[in-house]
């Protein structure tokens, strides 16, 4: 028995020993799946993190993108990023690629948007828009400003009469109410691929109105009172623009202006020598001009600007708007006035009618 005893106490002995080794290889096995699974959830949480930051930044710009790899620390980890246009299955998109890495343990996410393209709103679409009558007498050129292959369209949503056969329309003319004049003679749009008629009585186009007051909260700059620009005046960048915001009458004499942005004026314009933009944009001009006043131009004064005027419109002498002209008001041409038609940058218009931008939609993630 003695023998028989110790066999079995040594046989009890190496199966505790076996279960023991066993049961702590499952406890580390389970420690080691446990560690994996949190780096991996935690990797996982940082690159989905970083995508959605990228979402939201696509949402305050569409025009956004990171051709080089940028990175970003947070949750005791990094993410690398790049965010690219792409083509994919015919449709053009937007390529998010995150790597993130949480202490050692890696995961890449790759995320497809489909991004709207910003434009501008409908009533832009004009080199001239008038909510009243519209006449033209002597050398008035209405033209696609030098770099911009589309028409000068002139919407008129009142009465059109022409003097003479001086002038010229380089665009569609649309009017609602009669038309008056030789205007076969002057009206040519540049682009007619569908052979339509170069002038036609159309429905009235709405003008919206607009108080700087109500943009005081995002203003960039505010002039209490009468303001002079002359010299360089420095403006924003494309995706924050300058928003100046003029409480009093504003004369432009011989400004220069560089970056983005808009001007908001409470009172009066008035305009004198040649105001010019450096900016230069592929997608049209970077400064709008919103008058709640009158706007008045004489002798050979230019401005280079998207021009939203709701009071009285006065030019006489030589000159030049090199952008458009919205008014609700009558406009009358005479002697060698000049628009040269150049859309506004998109970025221009969404502070102020944002009803064109929308976000980033068709959100696609892969793991890889």
């Amino acid at each position: 028995m003695g023998k028989a005893l110790l066999i079995f106490l040594l046989g009890s002995m190496a199966i505790f020993g076996v279960y023991n080794l066993f049961t702590n290889d499952n406890i580390n096995n389970s420690l080691k799946n446990s560690v994996s699974y949190y780096g991996d959830t935690q990797a996982r949480n940082i690159g989905n993190s970083m995508m959605q930051m990228i979402f939201s930044r696509l949402a305050d710009s569409t025009s956004w993108r990171v051709s080089s790899p940028q990175t970003r620390n947070f949750f005791n980890g990094s993410a690398q990023y790049t965010v690219v246009d792409t083509i994919f299955a015919g449709d053009t998109l937007v390529k998010a690629n995150v790597y993130a890495n949480f202490q050692g343990t890696y995961k890449t996410i790759v995320a497809y948007f489909h991004v709207p393209i910003q434009s501008i709103p409908s009533f832009m679409n004009y080199a001239l828009l008038t909510g009243s009558n519209l006449s033209m007498s002597g050398n008035i050129s209405i033209v696609p400003a030098p770099g911009y292959s589309g028409n000068a369209d002139v919407q008129v949503d009142g009465n059109m009469s022409v003097s003479g056969n001086a002038s010229s329309i380089n665009g569609f003319l649309t009017y609602s109410g009669t038309a008056s004049g030789k205007l076969s003679n002057i009206v040519t749009p540049v682009i007619n691929p569908d052979g339509d008629p170069a002038y036609s009585q159309v429905p009235q186009v709405p003008i919206p109105t607009f108080n700087p007051d109500d943009f005081t909260s995002i203003a960039t700059i505010v002039y209490p009172g009468n303001t002079t620009f002359n010299g360089p005046v420095t403006l924003g960048t494309k995706t924050h623009p300058a928003i100046i915001i003029v409480n009093g009458s504003l004369n432009l004499s011989s400004a220069t202006f560089t970056g983005y942005g808009a001007i908001l004026v409470t009172g009066n314009v008035s305009l004198s020598g040649g105001n010019r933009l450096t900016t230069n944009d592929p997608q049209g001009s970077a400064l709008g001009l919103y008058i709640a006043g009158n706007l008045s131009m004489s002798g050979s004064s230019e401005i280079d600007a998207n021009i939203i005027a709701l009071g009285t419109i006065s030019m006489s002498g030589t000159p030049t708007i090199i952008g458009n002209l919205i008014t609700p008001s009558p406009v009358s041409l005479s002697g060698t006035a000049n628009i040269e038609y150049k859309p506004p940058v998109s970025a221009i218009t969404l502070p102020f009618w944002n009803n064109i931008a929308a976000r980033p939609a068709d959100i696609r993630y892969y793991l890889e």
